[in-house]
C-alpha cells in the first residue's frame, strides 16, 4: 500500500464534523479522471470514485474494496466502507457482505456501519454474525447500534443491549486474566446461555420482515425509508433539549441530496439554526417529492441497481 497522504483539497472531507462530502478546494488539474482510479495515493482514488458517483456513474465503487482491509491507515478502511454503503449499486452491495465476514474485527465493524447506510434487510444476518464475533465492548456497541438503526426507532431495545455480551471462549479469557478463575463457573454459565441482543434482534428482524416483503428495499428504523420520514426524524432530533449527535443524520442528508452541509457544524458542534434553515429551504423547494419510498439516492439521483 502506497503512503496515504491526505491531499489539501480533502482536508476536512469525510469528516462529518467538518466538510463531509464537500472538497476543501478545487482539486489540482488532471485529477479525478479515470486515470486517477489507479493513482498511487489511495485518497485520490477514493475521491475519484466519489466524484464519478456524484456525476451519476457508480460503476467504479468496487475499487473501494482495495482499502477495506487496510491496517496501516484505519481511516481508509472506514471511509471506503462507509462510501460503499452510500454509493454502491445494488449488485455491488455483496462487497459489504464479504467485508462483514472478514477475519479482521475492524473491517467487520466498519462494514456494519456501511451496511446500516445502505439499509438492506438481507444484510442483517451477516451484521448479527459480525456482532457475535466482535472482540470488545466498543466493537459490539458500534455494530449493535448499526443493527438498531436498521430495525428500530432511536432508544429501542436493541440499542440498550448492544454492548451486553458474554465471553464465549472462557478458557482463553481465564488464560489472559487468571484473576477470573474464581468466577469460572459463572462465566461458563453465561457463555452457554442465550445472548439477549441476539434473541431480540432475531425477533425484531422477523417482525420487520413481515412488514417489508422485499428485502432489497431501502429501510430505516424498521420501516421502508421515505424522505419525509427522514426529515421528520431529523427535526425531532434537533428539537431535543439535550443535543444528540447529528453527525450520522448530516452524513445521510448530504449523501441523499447532494446539499453542502458544511454549515451544520461550527467548531465540531451542531448549529441547530443552520440545520433548520437548510431543512426549511429544502422542504420549501418541493424537492422532497422527488425521492421515492424504499429507494436509495445519492447526490439527488437514484442509485442504479
Amino acid at each position: 500500500m502506497a503512503e496515504a497522504v491526505l491531499p489539501r483539497f480533502l482536508y476536512g472531507t469525510f469528516d462529518w464534523r467538518f466538510r463531509g462530502l464537500t472538497f476543501a478546494e478545487q482539486p489540482p488539474e488532471g485529477l479525478l479522471t479515470r486515470a486517477s482510479l489507479n493513482h498511487s495515493n489511495p485518497w485520490i482514488v477514493i475521491a475519484t470514485v466519489l466524484e464519478f458517483a456524484r456525476q451519476g456513474d457508480h460503476t467504479h465503487v468496487p475499487v473501494l474494496s482495495r482499502y477495506y482491509e487496510d491496517r496501516d491507515t484505519p481511516a481508509l478502511s472506514r471511509t471506503s466502507l462507509l462510501l460503499t454503503g452510500d454509493l454502491a449499486r445494488s449488485a455491488d452491495l455483496k462487497l459489504l457482505q464479504q467485508a462483514l465476514r472478514s477475519i479482521n474485527p475492524i473491517t467487520r465493524m466498519h462494514a456494519a456501519e456501511g451496511a446500516a447506510l445502505c439499509g438492506q434487510l438481507w444484510l442483517v444476518g451477516d451484521m448479527l454474525n459480525a456482532w457475535e464475533n466482535a472482540e470488545d465492548v466498543n466493537d459490539h456497541e458500534v455494530i449493535g447500534y448499526r443493527i438498531s438503526e436498521l430495525l428500530e426507532e432511536p432508544g429501542g431495545i436493541l440499542e440498550s443491549y448492544a454492548g451486553t455480551f458474554s465471553f464465549r471462549n472462557v478458557d482463553q479469557l481465564i488464560a489472559d486474566m487468571p484473576g477470573l478463575k474464581s468466577v469460572e463457573n459463572e462465566l461458563r454459565f453465561l457463555a452457554e446461555g442465550p445472548v439477549e441482543f441476539v434473541e431480540r434482534t432475531r425477533e425484531i428482524y422477523r417482525d420487520v420482515s413481515l412488514r417489508v416483503d422485499d428485502q432489497r428495499l431501502f429501510i430505516s428504523e424498521g420501516k421502508i425509508w421515505t424522505m419525509e420520514g427522514f426529515i421528520n426524524r431529523l427535526v425531532v432530533e434537533i428539537s431535543k433539549e439535550v443535543p444528540p449527535t447529528f453527525y450520522n443524520y448530516r452524513h445521510r442528508f448530504e449523501a441523499y441530496t447532494g446539499i453542502d452541509c458544511t454549515n451544520f457544524f461550527q467548531g465540531g458542534s451542531a448549529d441547530r439554526l443552520a440545520i433548520m434553515a437548510t431543512l426549511e429551504t429544502f422542504l420549501e423547494s418541493d424537492l422532497v417529492r422527488a425521492f421515492l419510498p424504499g429507494q436509495r439516492y445519492f447526490n439527488g439521483h437514484l442509485i442504479p441497481s
